[in-house]
């Protein structure tokens, strides 16, 4: 007994050296998650949770007040959020959050490659609080990941906070969603269609900030004029939001593909407020993104979707744990050599996925994200890959065992097809539809010279009687 006693003084002596800023240390909780029985979810232990709570018991959240934010008038990255991020090891690449797209086993894989923390898919706050069935399928984290924030949308300060709380003791930071522009935010009056009722958002972070033991980030667009931008992310600040992640468009900007997100504006709301970590969204597809970004903006770090949707390798360019190739060069582009890595990564993913099981929808979302350049001409294994949700019928099981078989094959061919005809890129088979139109548009060719060859002969035969005449 007295070894334990002795023992658990060390602990809270270390804890509190740590928590110094009022921030629990990651070490904290993946040594929780550790000793939990149950992924994802709360301590089940009581002795446990005691323990937890006795020794965080002086580092809850709360509002951060306008002295921090003053930062003693010299260094601005003496603010509290500033503190958050350090302790979190200033991670510079984060996983942005994606509806079915950033969880667990994906985060791990990305996290493999270059990523250095991670959002949480979006969960909504009151499903969330609502349904344990919701709560198990959209949710959970393990001891091997690094830092988390998870992320809610909600438009209910008590709402948002009750949700927060299920998952306080299981992240490091709870991020309110302010940046999402579909219709389902619209319809639901959560995301960026909030940017209209400011002091609804206000109300969203202080509330948050106040009662959660974590701090509170956001997640925001931008207004289409520069000076709203920054009375915006400065009201967000003030109401006690840690780290603020900026996307570069507004709401109206969808298209991600037709329209680049402003670095400029993110540039300035860096130089106008640098007691906050800002994290810049938009234009991130590969490891000289990430860095051009960082230089350009002086942003503290970068997320990304899209690109590690379609490539979860494709910010770890220049990073030392990139194992696919050990004499890879600074200057040459993976995708040229090594084609089949799409099949690879997903292969890497099949065995975090037997690990940390998750739904199907995003299993399956994942393979047809990563490989659909080849799917694309390798149609009989796309087919082959659709029929595995309706054959494995939610066993997880048997659906890595048959999604295994399809990916191994489809790494195979990519192989075959390098070496043999020297390509490295796919040729997209035509889909059925490009094939009718491509019939109906050969037909309409084949009716229009067969109408100038039949005009062609009656002005001939219209010469020859003219000419007997």
């Amino acid at each position: 007994m007295a070894v334990l006693a002795f023992g658990l003084l060390l602990a809270l002596v270390a804890d509190t050296r740590d928590t110094a800023d009022g921030f629990r240390p990651l070490s904290t909780r993946r040594h929780r998650l550790a000793s939990s029985s149950t992924l994802g979810r709360r301590i089940s232990s009581p002795s446990v949770r005691r323990f937890a709570s006795r020794h965080r018991a002086g580092c809850r959240g709360r509002a951060v007040s306008d002295s921090e934010h003053d930062f003693d008038g010299k260094d601005p990255k003496s603010s509290r959020g500033w503190k958050f991020f350090k302790s979190l090891g200033s991670p510079k690449v984060w996983v942005a959050p994606m509806v079915d797209g950033s969880e667990l086993p994906y985060r791990l894989l990305c996290q493999k490659y270059g990523v250095n923390a991670a959002y949480s898919p979006m969960l909504h706050a009151r499903i969330f609080c609502d349904s344990a069935k919701y709560r198990k399928e959209h949710f959970s984290t393990c001891p091997e990941e690094g830092p988390l924030l998870v992320q809610f949308c909600a438009n209910d300060p008590q709402i948002f906070l009750k949700a927060a709380k299920m998952v306080e003791d299981e992240c490091e930071g709870i991020d309110l969603n302010l940046g999402c522009p579909q219709r389902i935010a619209r319809t639901g009056n959560y995301g960026a269609f909030l940017m209209s009722n400011l002091s609804k958002i206000k109300e969203l972070v202080e509330t948050a900030s106040k009662g959660l033991k974590v701090p509170v980030t956001v997640k925001i667009r931008v207004f289409e004029e520069i000076q709203d931008t920054l009375n915006y992310v400065r009201m967000l600040r003030d109401a006690g939001a840690s780290i603020i992640a900026v996307h570069g468009r507004t709401i109206k900007q969808k298209d991600a593909q037709e329209i680049r997100a402003s670095w400029d504006v993110i540039r300035r709301v860096v130089q106008e407020l640098p007691d906050v970590p800002i994290i810049a969204n938009g234009n991130i597809r590969n490891y000289r993104d990430v860095e051009a970004c960082l230089n350009y903006t002086g942003a503290a770090a970068v997320m990304s979707a899209q690109s590690l949707l379609h490539d979860p390798t494709s910010l770890a360019r220049g990073n030392p744990s990139f194992t696919y190739v050990e004499a890879i060069h600074q200057n040459v582009e993976f995708p040229e050599l090594y084609p089949e890595k799409c099949a690879r990564s997903m292969l890497e993913y099949i065995e975090l996925l037997e690990k940390f099981p998750t739904k199907m929808a995003s299993v399956h979302m994942h393979m047809h994200w990563c490989m659909r350049d080849w799917l694309a001409e390798l149609t009989d294994l796309r087919e082959n890959l659709n029929m595995i949700p309706k054959q494995a019928r939610n066993n997880i099981t048997l659906a890595c065992n048959l999604y295994r078989q399809v990916v191994s094959e489809v790494e195979r061919r990519i192989i075959h097809i390098k070496s043999r005809e020297n390509r490295t890129t796919p040729v997209r088979a035509p889909s059925w539809r490009e094939l009718e139109r491509a019939a109906a548009m050969a037909s309409a060719i084949h009716q229009q010279k067969e109408q100038s060859a039949a005009l062609a002969e009656l002005d001939k035969i219209r010469a020859n009687l003219k000419d007997s005449s």
